[in-house]
């Protein structure tokens, strides 16, 4: 197992020690508060336990390391050689400096991540700063105040989504690979995409008990998520379950969205009571507007059946949406492509979650983007133009991760009008191409 470098340091600092040590004078000893300490160690059972050790708390007295001394021996020799974040290299050292702000919103003094990162103060101030385009995404910021210190500042929503956004952007296409082999690959990408040894944001074994409980619900409409949906519902439940466990809820100063009487919100609702009756925990009315705003952006396989209108656009303005994304696509193949059903009917159910987590500014996960990009370089281009005309309509942008599933989702439609268009003209009476707001019929 990987050990971040603060969890190296307190399990060092145990394994120097014959007797039991305080948390408080743990926290002394490395520069840091006694709830980070707890922190640390809540997450080293699974690992210590692969040891054979353990951890024994006294009252009064705090903790020791206790097990077999070889075991103890073995343990050392894995801190020792463990992988150490190169924190040299600028780019490296501003990951992780992200990583930890993410990880922990209580106040640090500048002096803890120069002493984290080993830089000097005034480095440590300047990659603060450096990360405030991507905290801006998120509508983040770093709040810097004299005699308090340095603290995340931004609502809970934003916060995890941008929690979310982190954990995809440290995934690779590796993770999803196998995907396609069935349900054991599923699990394991599950895992992967979460425990990312020195970003682990989140407990494995919360991850592993979130995904049974859903599992073990037989829901028909998470059974229709593309695995990529599945995977980021899990994270989702995950991220709400630890931040309600840890007490580290922040005050939300706006009223909770109006959750609407409909499939999706009871739906939001029996997957909470699962992960209650689970975690044994109380889950705030708030996490079922959060939990629905997931679902009704989640991605879903395409069946042909859901014609549902998207949040808060009806259906002819969709319909008006995909014929002006057609022109900008492509305006040579329009005709065809207005000519196919599948793909018109294809594209209305995508652009269904599509437009909720735009407006809403829901992250997704496309692991295979970097691929996408080479292999279909130039219907990449032209979905972009496309996305244009969404993110017009919206008054929002799109990211590279939406248009990278609008061209998978164009490629083959547009490849075959293409085809088309180069076999020798049959003559045809003329005629006009028909009006897509005619659809669904």
């Amino acid at each position: 197992m990987d050990f971040t470098p603060r969890m190296q340091q307190i399990l060092q600092r145990l394994l120097s020690e014959t007797d039991f040590v305080s948390e408080q004078t743990l926290a002394d000893d490395l520069g840091i508060s006694k709830r980070t300490v707890q922190r640390e160690l809540d997450g080293t059972t699974g690992a210590l336990a692969s040891y054979g050790l353990q951890l024994q708390r006294k009252k009064k007295a705090g903790l020791m390391l206790i097990g077999p001394e070889k075991e103890k021996e073995r343990l050392a020799a894995s801190l020792q050689t463990a992988s150490a974040m190169d924190f040299t290299d600028k780019q490296n050292r501003r990951r992780y400096l992200l990583f930890e702000i993410l990880r922990d919103r209580t106040p640090k003094k500048l002096f803890y991540y120069s002493q984290l990162l080993g830089v000097s103060e005034a480095t440590a101030a300047s990659d603060l700063e450096a990360l405030a385009p991507w905290l801006q995404k998120n509508n983040l910021s770093v709040l810097k105040k004299q005699g308090y210190g340095v603290v995340l500042t931004g609502s809970e929503k934003d916060y995890r989504e941008a929690m979310r956004r982190f954990i995809s952007e440290t995934t690779s296409a590796e993770d999803f690979k196998d995907l396609h082999d069935g349900q054991e690959a599923l699990t394991k990408a599950v895992m992967n995409v979460t425990d990312k040894g020195i970003y682990k944001l989140l407990n494995s074994h919360t991850i592993q008990r979130v995904y049974t409980v859903l599992q073990k619900l037989h829901e028909e409409k998470i059974a229709h998520f593309t695995d990529a949906a599945k995977i980021g519902l899990v994270i989702h439940i995950a991220i709400a379950i630890e931040r309600v466990a840890s007490g580290q809820l922040q005050e939300e100063p706006a009223v909770p969205p109006a959750i609407p009487d409909d499939e999706d919100s009871a739906l939001a609702r029996r997957i909470l009571k699962g992960m209650e009756n689970e975690f044994h925990l109380s889950m705030p009315a708030i996490e079922v507007s959060y939990l629905l705003l997931h679902i009704k952006g989640a991605k879903i396989r395409y069946s042909g059946s859901s014609w549902q209108g998207p949040d808060g656009l009806d259906e002819s303005a969709l319909l008006g949406i995909i014929d002006a994304m057609i022109d900008a696509f492509d305006p040579q193949y329009a005709y065809d492509l207005r000519c196919d059903d599948e793909f018109i009917r294809g594209l209305f159910v995508h652009l269904q979650p599509t437009i909720v987590r735009l407006k809403h500014h829901l992250n997704i996960i496309n692991p295979l983007l970097d691929d996408i990009r080479q292999e279909y370089a130039s219907v990449f281009q032209k979905s972009r133009r496309a996305a244009t005309i969404l993110a017009e309509a919206l008054d929002t942008t799109v990211s590279e991760e939406e248009i990278g599933y609008l061209t998978i989702h164009s490629a083959q439609p547009w490849s075959a009008s293409k085809a088309r268009k180069s076999l020798p003209a049959k003559s045809s009476s003329a005629s006009s191409a028909p009006a897509v707001s005619a659809w669904p019929a």
